[in-house]
């Protein structure tokens, strides 16, 4: 600080004089450590406050001064505002666009018991199987089987007795993938986030998420909370719609 040498100085503490030790200067603090078995002070608070003085005037006018200076720099600087949680959530689906998603296999339970669905459990690694077992166990209507088949789209409406969609998410932040729409699994809540105008279906909806190993996940039961029109181009990508999904139950049946 200014080519000064603190080490040795001598420094008031109430009645009591100490030596400083060591110091550590930045723009943000000003550490002095001394020998009184303590872990250091912060100038920047101990001597406006007046619990601590430098024995030599000058050098107690020149770290006032410092510390003025420092304290001053911080109050002007502006203040970061924290990251809209929209503008987060666009930034993982361009890295999905642009097959740089990550790849996760957060879920390990597996279950065969297919007389009800329980959210987190692992039921198989073929869509299709899966919706089979659900007709049989659950019935699920069979004549939409064949939308998941390889190759098919992965998704029925109606595909249950009390009208729900089945949705079953191939590409999603677990698998690092997306096609023309993005799907990010978030606590209660999945987001499709879409590359061009959305499919316009609103129906609420059976969903199973796949992970990065193949396995499907039942994930619950979620209803359209609110669709975001974005039209705007990130790195790149245009991103055109954003629809949340609020899960309301995690089992099915409902109790």
């Amino acid at each position: 600080m200014e080519n000064l040498n603190f080490i040795g100085k001598r420094v008031l503490k109430k009645s009591d004089v100490f030596n400083v030790i060591s110091t550590r200067f930045d723009e943000k603090s000003l550490i002095i450590v001394l020998d009184d078995g303590k872990l250091g002070y912060d100038l920047r608070r101990a001597i406006p406050s007046g619990l601590i003085r430098f024995e030599d005037d000058v050098v107690q006018k020149i770290v006032e001064q410092k510390v003025k200076e420092i304290n001053k720099k911080i109050a002007e600087k502006p203040s970061v505002p924290p990251e809209n949680p929209i503008d987060s959530l666009l930034k993982k689906a361009v890295q999905l666009f642009k097959c740089e998603g990550s790849k996760s296999n957060p879920y390990t339970n597996h279950s065969s018991d297919f007389s009800c669905l329980q959210a987190g459990n692992i039921y198989g690694t073929k869509a299709y199987d899966i919706y089979m077992q659900c007709c049989k166990n659950l019935g699920f209507f069979t004549y939409q089987k064949g939308k998941f088949q390889l190759q098919q789209i992965l998704y029925a409406v109606p595909a249950t007795p009390e009208g729900y969609a089945v949705w079953m998410l191939p590409h999603n932040n677990l698998t690092g993938t997306a096609k023309s729409w993005a799907n990010i699994i978030n606590d209660d809540k999945i987001y499709e986030v879409w590359r061009m105008n959305d499919d316009g279906e609103s129906s609420n909806r059976l969903a199973f998420i796949k992970q990065a190993n193949g396995e499907y996940v039942f994930m619950g039961i979620y209803t359209l909370e609110k669709k975001d029109v974005i039209n705007r181009t990130i790195d790149g990508i245009p991103i055109k719609v954003v629809k949340t999904y609020k899960r309301f139950s995690d089992k099915y049946p409902r109790d």
